[in-house]
């Protein structure tokens, strides 16, 4: 039956009144909510998907979160399109004790048809949603989020990332499950704020309900900050702080003064200058000529 058209569309309005009021329930207090999409970026290298499985492995125990709040336990179901199961994300896991019968791996393929393809927003949101209710899901990583935008969409074009994160935060509000996604920052470094240099299009941080960075502390090399860059259903959190141990241990550091604007805008400039003073030092001991290089490294 072909479809009527004389008939023309109706919009679906609700008087307020008629509305319930609810409060904003929390995986991490004032961090990440449930029922809503949290974006982590920053560089290759920095931690992020180690810090996702951090997160991970609070929610399979229930363990209080570095800034003492209390984590509910649930199920979570991570999707990794870089790192391997069995010689990075679990071994990463025994190292953050986490309870493993709380948390299960998606393969980033599945046989459509007979023919493996990847998991893509575009075509399996049914199929995520379906995982989602059987495993009794509290939080879905995807990492790194554009591994799962498929093939049709662009991450430039406007148009094209809306009409992919708003279903997916339309899953996470019917599923009240907190999907974290893990992006990287683009190259535009003459930008000053840190909400421009999220992934490829600004339109995927619009999405998200809260939105953070992580990148080297100015102050520590050897330190990483996680700090918020949005926060729309409470007041902005502090920046936490975490290192690595010489074994490949993740720990948390506690509260820094430190943002993300300043933090990135300090990277940036961090760079070009350590390549100034290498290049004023090779320019001040070879001005004479040829030095034997072990004098040099000397």
């Amino acid at each position: 039956m072909l479809p009527d058209f004389s008939r023309p569309s109706k919009l679906s309005i609700t008087r307020l009144d008629r509305v319930r009021a609810e409060s904003v329930n929390w995986l991490w207090d004032s961090r990440i909510p449930l029922g809503k999409l949290t974006l982590i970026s920053g560089d290759p290298g920095v931690g992020k998907s180690f810090l996702t499985l951090d997160i991970a492995a609070h929610v399979s125990k229930g363990n209080d979160w570095p800034d003492n709040t209390k984590s509910p336990v649930g199920n979570v179901i991570l999707f990794s399109a870089e790192d391997g199961v069995n010689d990075t994300i679990r071994p990463r896991l025994d190292k953050l004790d986490a309870d493993l019968a709380h948390i299960h791996f998606a393969n980033a393929t599945l046989f459509d048809d007979g023919i493996e393809i990847g998991v893509s927003l575009d075509k399996h949101l049914t199929a995520l949603e379906d995982a989602i209710k059987q495993h009794d899901a509290s939080l879905l990583v995807l990492d790194p989020l554009l591994a799962f935008i498929g093939k049709r969409t662009d991450s430039h074009i406007t148009a094209d990332v809306r009409a992919l994160m708003s279903p997916l935060a339309a899953l996470a509000d019917r599923t009240s499950c907190a999907i974290l996604g893990v992006g990287h920052l683009n190259k535009n470094s003459k930008e000053t704020k840190t909400l421009y240099r999220l992934t490829a299009s600004v339109d995927f941080p619009a999405a998200a309900r809260s939105v953070f960075v992580v990148g080297k502390n100015p102050l520590n090399p050897d330190q990483r900050v996680l700090a918020s860059v949005k926060s729309n259903l409470s007041a902005p959190p502090s920046s936490l702080a975490f290192h690595f141990t010489d074994d490949g241990s993740f720990i948390w550091d506690g509260k820094v003064e430190i943002d993300a604007d300043s933090m990135l805008a300090t990277a940036d400039i961090r760079g070009p200058r350590a390549r100034d003073e290498a290049r004023a030092f090779l320019h001040s001991i070879l001005k004479d000529g040829p030095v034997r290089s072990n004098e040099v490294i000397q």
